[in-house]
């Protein structure tokens, strides 16, 4: 059995903006660009975004999902 690759990211805002795009194409079909503007990426992105990796996934974690609310699409609570 083969080991799993974990894909590594640089931890970087347009990283950042762009791992936010792709969470919403994968819930939605579209992406933030396909929507209006509701979020600044600057209320999510920090400067320990930038060192922490649990940092950076929260962030977008977040913006992912005021996106999504914002343009009213509720959230799946598993």
């Amino acid at each position: 059995m083969k080991a799993q690759i974990e894909k590594k990211y640089p931890l970087t805002f347009e990283t950042f903006q762009r791992q936010v795009n792709n969470a919403v194409q994968r819930r939605l079909g579209c992406g933030i660009y396909d929507l209006p503007d509701s979020i600044d990426f600057n209320d999510y992105w920090h400067d320990d975004c930038a060192k922490s990796a649990d940092d950076f996934w929260n962030g977008v974690e977040a913006a992912t999902e005021d996106v999504l609310v914002d343009n009213g699409f509720e959230l799946e609570l598993y």
